[in-house]
């Protein structure tokens, strides 16, 4: 067999032992029978009388596998006790899958008469603990491998902590349907018990702790159930349209806002760009005119060396080359230094969606805006500032030069 599927016995012991169960089919995991809740009754809330049966389908969530188990429970006494409300039991324990309701059923009644055949004598258990039960595995028990299918749609989150009562026929065929038309019930209910008894029915009326409700000849409460069940879904289902729709709306503000930040900054950049690409070419400009204006005046002041070379009277070349000089000096004043250029933006703000699904209809959320960076390109190292000072030197070189010839009184 495989780790699917599990079968337990249970049982009422008395001092010391109490309510016991253990696992009997082998290869069993110890780690899941520690885990999942005990089989044992509430018994200020249903309880088993003499000759009386009780079945139950439960729903249980256990270290991430799904846990769906079927019971059934019988009268029985503890030894050398009156104490009412004392019973044995079985039950198949399914993980994530269950078995076909008939097998199911044909091989829970089977294990469980063994079981009191064994272990029963005029209506008193005979041993102490359910480790010492005599048991045997149905003849179809391997045959249930076969037999698997998928868990309906179950919500097993949250316990819901709310158990209903059938008071319904329970022989195999009932049985059968019970166990098939009730399993989505799982969802509003955690344990579903059915029986035919009367006293049992009447106990749990007047208790009044759990739901009890009729599904015999004139009562047909289980219908109402059920269509309590599909409206539920319904009411879920339209929640969770709703959720989607207000998130899609949500998803769709920002997506427009993001779009609208972005052509923004798109068109900002490109004019910040055309404004840079028209200050590189007036400083390309400025900069041949600049580089015209140094060469003409060096070439003026290596001439009037070649003169004063020449024997020309020195007062003539100097009021030569102060004429230009001055001429130098005026177009240096108007000349202008290039503007620096406008630093683009490399990043605009994003806006990040994460989406986390919860439990039930499933929630959305939730948005962040992302920080800008900012980074220095060192592609826009201004290049201007290499120009103006050689320019710089080279004025500098050429008044030094001409200072040291002028300053010559002949």
């Amino acid at each position: 067999m495989s780790h699917q599927v599990n079968i337990i016995a249970f049982g009422t012991f008395g001092n010391p032992n109490g309510f016991k169960q253990t696992f009997f089919n082998a290869g069993a995991d110890r780690g899941l029978a520690k885990s999942i809740k005990t089989f044992d009754l509430k018994t200020d809330a249903i309880r088993l009388f003499p000759h009386s049966r009780l079945y139950a389908i439960r729903k249980e969530m256990v270290n991430g596998s799904c846990l769906v188990s079927y019971s059934v429970y019988s009268f029985a006494k503890e030894q050398g006790s009156e104490r009412g409300g004392t019973f044995i039991g079985s039950s198949l324990l399914f993980s994530d899958k269950v078995a076909g309701e008939a097998i199911t059923v044909n091989c829970l009644n089977e294990f469980h008469d063994y079981l009191e055949k064994k272990n029963v004598q005029q209506d008193i258990i005979q041993v102490t603990h359910s480790d010492h039960f005599q048991v045997r595995n149905p003849k179809d028990f391997t045959k249930i491998d076969f037999n698997l299918k998928e868990v309906g749609d179950l919500n097993l989150i949250a316990a819901s902590d709310r158990y209903l009562v059938v008071f319904c026929e329970i022989n195999p065929n009932s049985l059968k349907d019970y166990f098939r038309r009730t399993q989505e019930l799982l969802n509003l209910y955690d344990t579903i018990y059915f029986t035919s008894s009367q006293e049992i029915a009447k106990f749990v009326n007047e208790r009044g702790l759990f739901t009890l409700i009729q599904d015999v000849a004139g009562k047909r409460d289980l219908d109402k159930e059920l269509e309590k069940l599909n409206e539920e879904k319904l009411r879920l289902m339209q929640a969770f349209i709703l959720e989607l729709e207000a998130e899609q709306q949500k998803i769709e503000r920002d997506q427009t806002g993001l779009k609208e930040r972005y052509k923004n900054w798109i068109a900002e950049n490109e004019r910040q760009h055309e404004e840079n690409r028209k200050r590189i070419e007036e400083a390309k400009k400025q900069s041949t005119h600049s580089g015209e204006v140094y060469k003409s005046y060096l070439e003026k002041i290596v001439e009037s060396v070649n003169r004063l070379k020449a024997r020309e009277k020195p007062h003539l070349v100097r009021r030569w080359l102060n004429e230009h000089k001055r001429n130098f000096i005026n177009q240096l004043n108007q000349h202008q230094m290039p503007q620096a250029l406008k630093s683009v933006s490399i990043s605009t703000n994003t806006t990040t969606v994460k989406a986390r699904m919860t439990s039930g209809t499933g929630e959305l959320e939730c948005f962040e805006t992302g920080r800008s960076d900012k980074r220095t390109d060192p592609a826009e190292f201004n290049v201007y500032k290499v120009v103006t000072i050689a320019l710089i030197f080279l004025l500098l070189s050429g008044v030094a030069f001409a200072c040291f010839f002028m300053t010559f009184d002949f």
